[in-house]
């Protein structure tokens, strides 16, 4: 988009008398305001501007042109002097003016550069042609003109002196009390350990004394806390110590001591002697004796033999212990760690000379042992029947059969490895198998059709916790180890140490459980109608009742809780004390230690601890949460990071993902996914809802896509399919209906409509009501249009209204009222003007009358619909063709807005009537009422001019009077003149008579 659709300027050509001709060049003012697309002012900004003289026409050849680089004011207004520019090309003064018309060209370049673009042509009247007068003879004085149009106002003044301080305003009301803060996390010290712990939970925490650093449990890792500092750099070297007590040592025959050695001067090999202790050595070679008082002295004679303190050991070959002896009592041979007097380890051969094949050692009553052949008795019998004897001589066949690798009772051809067959004669109550206690009662027996196992019931006496059925094991010392099963009159127990406690001696109150799993209901002790199914499923019970947990180290940590159902492998693991939870998928509720829960779905609510009243629904739904409270999560990872946040309901796939706030609600496909910590007071609804939003709160987006992209823009509603879609950092807008300011980033903005707004962009404080209301606005502000398609076209305008169905906006400070084929606009009373004296300055009365109305021409019209439906560029579907019928139909009477304009140029001026097109696609308009003023106007001065013509009369009438008065004196005098006359002319010829006698 070029430039010149985004800058417009005003220019004004000032009237002034006092162009500077006394020097050359000469030169005149000129007076710009240069404003942007959406009207307002570039205030402070440098521009340049290039001026540009044409001769004949606004085409015509330039005779002068120049560059001014200005920088407008607070009010966008430059002035500049043309003439006195730069880069001149051609003079002022040697512009032939006699010669016009001459027009300016304007163009501009609002970054100051020289990327100049043309802003528009104009005519030059009269200002500058006093140049071509400056240099002609000085003609009469002429009448005084009119009073010129005032100027405008001048720039600020500077700032007044500060005043007085007022005095202080009253106490404000106190603010309500603010959310309260995240509650604390506290840790659980075990100590210091060489290596981590085993099986740790959330915020367990211990000092690692191998890499001397201390760690802390989040859940899933060891994270480093805090760690010892770096050794400090080596310190000053202290002073010399004193000089111990001389020690004196003897050398023997052979040996010869120098500084802190002893060698063998015979054999010339040293002997060192290292370690602490008191230690001598004495002898004559090769008899040499090393005596220690202690335990420290080590003996080495390379290889074979060493002795260590009081243990010696012999290495025959490849550093194999042979011969050990831990000065215990123990000797070992191929063992270092002897169990017995003399431990062999490996193979034994004693030879006597007695030994033989088949013999065998045998001790007589001393315990000597010797080799001797043993005495086998003889008897009759069948192969492969265990013999039994019928005597303490005679053997016979028993009832057990041997293969050599089964073995049968009451069979030959047993399948497995023990085979008991029933006496086929037998009756079937007769066992098959019976095992019987100490009292000969019968404890188990196998019959042909049963099996079965008696337990000691105590007929509701008190209980002694004994009669049982048990399955244990044993180990090499033929103790017993664990319980595999245990079942009595109060509780069912498989698996390996399943209730081990309450399956021990000891007389517990725990009745009615059901524990099947390693080490399931281990600690339980006064627990009852608990059911615990999987590997040490409820481990660490002790009280806690009516619980279910099903599923590997489900419960495990559980000791008083009760009536929870957890279910999936260490769902509710950490839980200890919490009541009324449901769980039900893997490692749901896994730090869980609060009540009234219910996690449903793979590590639903994992890291909730003391959280209470939480509904999560699904895989990882809710997963982080730790303390918040009231939350409902329903779908796959919904609030899979609250960790605090409370009162939030979200339903959907990701609803949630990322916050950790208060009192939200988002329903949908990631509604509200990128909602953040302690962005409270949310409200998304639909796919997508508010997705992006990160920081902001107090928010309503309901339909699809609604305000999808917003991130930190609050205080908005968005209601309708991809309403606010685009919206990033604006707030404070209404956006209600399909589409309503969908491209829209600004705000303080009220679109309400489908499609409302839907170009609108950066435009801020704009109102919008009514399908595809303000449907064009990209960057205009403060419009307000209500209506179908009211204010549809029109892009950057500013501060305008529309009212009504597909009424069009073509300007910037516009108000319509009502579409093309509106036929009556009224109301009660007439429109009122704001005409308040307070509001008015520079008032003159510079009002043309006479000279304007005698040139007006009253005309009768029919209006063009298709014409106006053409400029405002108002499509067929938003036409109302009958109701433009009918308007086309009226006969109406009015002026020529054009000729008006003409008019107002003659005369030179600026009538408020006239309503101009603001850019190219607005039209001319009049303004019927302000023709009042220049009536009144004309009036007066017909006024004026019958009171100079009855003054004139009057003057005439006393003239005649005068006249008459004149006439009638000198009609008088004429008469007496006449009488003179007569007498005159008597004296004549009186005289004549008198001379002529004389004469004679």
């Amino acid at each position: 988009m070029k430039i010149k659709k985004k800058l417009f300027i005003t220019i004004f050509i000032l009237v002034f008398a006092n162009l500077l001709i006394a020097q050359s060049p000469a030169f005149f003012k000129y007076q710009a305001v240069v404003r942007n697309s959406s009207g307002l002012t570039l205030q402070i900004q440098n521009v340049n501007l290039k001026i540009s003289l044409l001769q004949g026409s606004a085409i015509g050849i330039s005779v002068f042109s120049e560059e001014h680089a200005v920088t407008t004011n607070e009010f966008g207004l430059v002035n500049i002097e043309i003439g006195s520019g730069l880069n001149q090309i051609g003079t002022v003064v040697g512009i032939d003016w006699a010669s016009g018309p001459y027009f300016i060209k304007i163009e501009l370049d609002a970054t100051g550069g020289n990327s100049f673009v043309e802003m528009g042509t104009t005519q030059l009247l009269s200002v500058p042609y006093a140049l071509y007068a400056a240099s002609g003879t000085m003609g009469p004085q002429g009448p005084q003109g009119e009073q010129g149009i005032a100027g405008q106002d001048g720039s600020q003044g500077p700032q007044g002196e500060q005043g007085s301080a007022g005095q202080d305003g009253q106490q404000g009301v106190q603010g309500e009390q603010g959310i309260a803060g995240q509650n604390g996390i506290s840790i659980l010290w075990l100590g210091s350990f060489a290596a981590s712990p085993a099986n740790p939970v959330l915020n367990n925490a211990y000092y690692n004394s191998t890499d001397k650093k201390s760690y802390v449990f989040d859940g899933s890792t060891w994270q480093i806390l805090a760690q010892d500092g770096a050794t400090g750099a080596q310190g000053i070297q202290g002073t010399q110590g004193l000089p111990g007590t001389n020690a004196t040592i003897h050398s023997g025959t052979g040996i010869s001591i120098s500084n802190d050695t002893i060698y063998n001067t015979n054999l010339g090999s040293a002997i060192n002697l290292t370690g602490s202790g008191a230690t001598s050595v004495s002898g004559t070679y090769p008899n040499i004796t090393i005596s220690s008082t202690d335990n420290n002295t080590v003996y080495s004679a390379g290889s074979g033999l060493s002795l260590s303190g009081t243990t010696f050991n012999s290495v025959w070959s490849n550093n194999v212990n042979n011969i050990y002896n831990n000065n215990g009592g123990n000797v070992g041979i191929g063992t270092s760690t002897p169990l017995s007097s003399l431990h062999i380890q490996g193979s034994l051969r004693i030879n006597d000379d007695t030994e033989g094949s088949g013999k065998v050692l045998t001790s007589d009553l001393s315990g000597n042992a010797s080799w001797q052949t043993p005495a086998i008795g003889s008897s009759l019998g069948t192969a492969n029947y265990i013999p039994k004897f019928l005597s303490a001589s005679e053997l016979d066949n028993s009832l057990l059969y041997q293969n050599g690798e089964k073995i049968g009772i009451g069979t030959t051809s047993p399948t497995g490895r023990l085979q008991i067959q029933a006496d086929p004669t037998a009756h079937d109550t007769i066992p098959l198998f019976e095992i019987k206690d100490k009292y000969n009662k019968t404890v188990m027996v196998v019959y042909q059709d049963s099996v079965h196992f008696f337990i000691k019931d105590p007929g509701g006496s008190k209980a002694e916790n004994k009669g049982a059925f048990a399955v244990s094991g044993k180990n090499s010392t033929k103790n017993f180890t664990s319980n595999f099963f245990h079942l009595n009159t109060s509780n069912l127990f498989s698996g390996r140490d399943a209730g081990q406690k309450l399956s021990s001696p000891v007389n517990y109150t725990g009745y009615s459980n059901n524990f099947l799993g390693f080490e399931a209901g281990f600690n339980d002790t006064s627990g009852y109608k608990n059911t615990f199914l999987g590997y040490r499923s409820g481990y660490s019970n002790t009280s806690g009742f009516s619980n279910i947990f099903i599923g590997d180290s489900a419960g495990f940590l559980n000791t008083s809780g009760y009536k929870n159902v957890f279910i999936g492998n260490q769902s509710g693991k950490s839980n200890s004390s919490g009541n009324y939870n449901v769980f039900l998928g893997y490692n749901t509720g896994f730090s869980n230690l609060a009540s009234y829960n219910v996690f449903l779905g793979y590590e639903s609510g994992r890291n909730n601890s003391s959280g209470f009243s939480n509904s999560f629904i699904g895989y990882l739904a809710g997963r982080n949460n730790s303390s918040g409270n009231r939350n409902v999560f329903m779908g796959d990872s919904a609030g899979y990071s609250n960790i605090t946040g409370s009162y939030n309901v979200f339903l959907g796939k990701n609803a949630g993902l990322s916050t950790n706030s208060n009192y939200n609600v988002f329903i949908g496909f990631e509604c509200g996914k990128s909602n953040g910590s302690y962005v409270n007071n949310n409200v998304f609804i639909g796919y997508k809802a508010g997705s992006s939003n990160t920081t902001a709160p107090n928010s309503v987006m309901i339909g699809s896509e609604a305000g999808m992209s917003n991130t930190t823009g609050a205080q908005n509603i968005f209601i309708g399919a991809y309403a606010g879609n685009d919206n990033t950092t604006g707030q404070n807008n209404v956006f209600i209906g399909r589409s309503a300011g969908v491209s829209s980033n600004a705000g303080h903005n009220t679109l309400v409509g489908n499609l409302s707004g839907l170009a609108n962009t950066s435009g801020n404080y704009n109102t919008a009501f009514g399908y595809n209301a303000l449907y064009s606005n990209t960057t205009g502000n403060s419009n307000t249009a209500i209506g179908n398609a009211a204010f549809s076209s029109g892009t950057n305008f500013s501060n305008s209204t529309a009212l009504g169905s597909g009424v069009a906006i073509t300007a910037s400070n516009m108000v319509r009222i009502g579409n093309t084929s509106v036929t009556s606009i009224g109301g009660q009373v007439g429109w009122t003007t704001v005409s308040d004296a307070r509001f008015k300055k520079n008032i003159t009365e510079n009002v043309h009358g006479l000279d304007f109305i005698t040139k007006l021409r009253p005309v009768t019209y029919y209006h063009d619909m298709n014409a106006i439906a053409k400029l405002l560029q108002i499509p067929d579907s938003l036409r109302d063709l009958d109701a433009e019928a009918l308007a086309a139909e009226i006969l109406r009477t009015g002026f020529i807005a054009q000729e008006i304009d003409e008019i107002s140029k003659q005369l030179g001026y600026d009538f408020s009537g006239l309503d101009k097109p603001k850019n190219n696609n607005d039209f001319y308009g009049l303004r019927y009422a302000e023709f009042t003023v220049p009536l009144v106007k004309a009036v007066q001065e017909l006024n004026e001019k019958e009171i100079l013509q009855q003054n004139k009369f009057s003057e005439l009438q006393k003239i005649i009077v005068n006249l008459q008065s004149e006439n009638k004196r000198l009609r008088e005098d004429n008469s007496t003149l006449k009488i003179n006359n007569e007498n005159l002319k008597s004296d004549i010829e009186q005289i004549k008579a008198f001379l002529k006698i004389n004469k004679n």
